[in-house]
């Protein structure tokens, strides 16, 4: 997961950071208020300990297949056995959805991936930032949906939030899921073909 962490979360720290910039409008540009610097700065992180677009070659080319690809498997392991567990409760099944539909994306990502990957490695290079957001977007659709069950038998303003929160990030981010493994599945020829 090194590779998700870092690259995931910093890419999100910079989309954030800008975002946080486009509320000032073209006043966010100037040093008065200091959100400039948080852009700058979150940027700067994309870079750092191996520029995202590395990490994602990484996570593609030496992580995914390592050991006969035992760590996906035992991702998916986690993700599916989280959805079984929790796919009869009719107040989880906002968050259940969002899991499955994240883990079925990243599934077949993977399948794809080693299917063409290996045929041709520039598949696998170009649909590599993708597959990496995938994962990231469904590791934390998991992680959304194991606070929401704590949260739910919860009344108070924090775990109100957390559950506002994690439905924000199966309406809004899922979505991704479906969007990147297409992405992912046109190939390389067109990116190749170019001089």
């Amino acid at each position: 997961m090194t590779p998700v962490i870092k690259a995931f979360g910093t890419d999100m720290g910079f989309a954030a950071a800008n975002l946080a910039m486009q509320c000032y409008g073209g006043h966010g540009y100037i040093r008065d208020n200091g959100v400039e610097q948080f852009v700058r700065d979150g940027r700067i992180n994309m870079v750092y300990e191996g520029a995202n677009g590395v990490q994602a070659m990484d996570l593609v080319g030496r992580k995914l297949g390592r050991k006969g690809g035992v760590a996906p498997m035992a991702l998916f392991a986690l993700l599916t056995g989280w959805i079984a567990e929790n796919e009869n409760d009719e107040a989880m099944k906002p968050f259940v959805a969002g899991v499955k539909r994240a883990t079925d994306a990243l599934q077949a990502a993977t399948m794809w991936l080693a299917a063409n990957g290996l045929k041709n490695p520039n598949d696998a290079g170009a649909g590599a930032t993708e597959y990496l957001r995938l994962m990231g977007i469904t590791v934390l659709a998991w992680l959304w949906g194991r606070m929401a069950k704590v949260s739910l038998s919860k009344d108070d303003p924090l775990h109100k939030d957390k559950l506002t929160c994690a439905r924000f990030w199966m309406e809004r981010m899922v979505p991704e899921c479906p969007m990147l493994l297409e992405k992912m599945q046109a190939g390389s020829a067109t990116i190749m073909e170019l001089e």
